[in-house]
Order: structure tokens, then sequence, then C-alpha cells
């Protein structure tokens, strides 16, 4: 192992455990907040290095010279694979914070019908009559 990757392991080991301890100092709203906006900037950092690095693979594929290897193909088809699966990716994402919203507002309209169930229950329920009430109600 070389003295620079050991160097590079050891500070990225110490940087994470830096920012570890004010991260978990924070208030739980802050924290929460700030752990929102870092995963959704590394799903959009990953996708477009992925998309860049695809690209790239195959347009070394179309400009090598000579006959490709099977390995090569293989790459490619990888690459390929890549580009045409972001798009059902992100369409997967819009559909989960879709399906997110519709199942919040039924679960908020299913909790207004059980509420107005039993108010319905309640006016339409026969109720014991007191005592009191019950011989005063006799004929003599």
């Amino acid at each position: 192992m070389d003295l620079s990757l050991l160097s590079f392991i050891v500070g990225t080991i110490i940087a994470l455990v830096g920012l570890s301890i004010p991260i978990a100092a924070l208030e739980e709203s802050k924290r929460d907040h700030l752990v929102r906006f870092w995963k959704r900037w590394i799903k959009i950092v990953f996708l477009i290095v992925l998309v860049v690095n695809s690209t790239f693979g195959i347009w070394l594929f179309w400009h090598s010279t000579g006959a490709p290897t099977r390995g090569e193909v293989l790459v490619l088809l990888m690459h390929i694979f890549n580009l045409f699966g972001v798009p059902f990716t992100l369409f997967m994402a819009a559909m989960d914070n879709v399906l997110g919203v519709r199942n919040a507002k039924r679960s908020e309209l299913e909790e207004k019908v059980r509420s107005l169930e039993l108010q319905v229950q309640a006016l339409t329920s026969f109720k014991a009559l007191p005592a009191t009430a019950a011989a005063a109600s006799k004929p003599i």
C-alpha cells in the first residue's frame, strides 16, 4: 500500500469523524434538513456522473480503432443499459412521490370517514333511558 493512499484513507476517516460530531450536536429538525439536502444532491451528482461516464464510454467505443473485443462490447452494453436506466429511475422516483401524496390524502379521507361513521352511529343508536326517566314515563 502506497503512503499517499494510506494518508488519504486516514484523512478521510478523520474528516468523517470530525463532520459527524457537529452533525450529531445539531437540533433534530436542522439535522433532518441537512440529511435531506445531502441525500438529494448526492443522487443528482450520481446521476450526472453516470450519464457523463456512460456517454463518454460509448463515444470511446465508437472511436476506437481495431476490432472490438468481447469485453469492450459488454462494457458498451452496460453503458447503454445505464443510459436507458436513468429515465426509468427518474420515473420511478416521481411515481413514488405521487403515490406518497395520494396515500397521505387517502389516509386523511379514511380518518374523516371513520369519524363521520362514529358520529352517525352515536346519533342513531338507542340508549337506555335513565331509571328516573323510565319511571316517569310509566302510566299510573
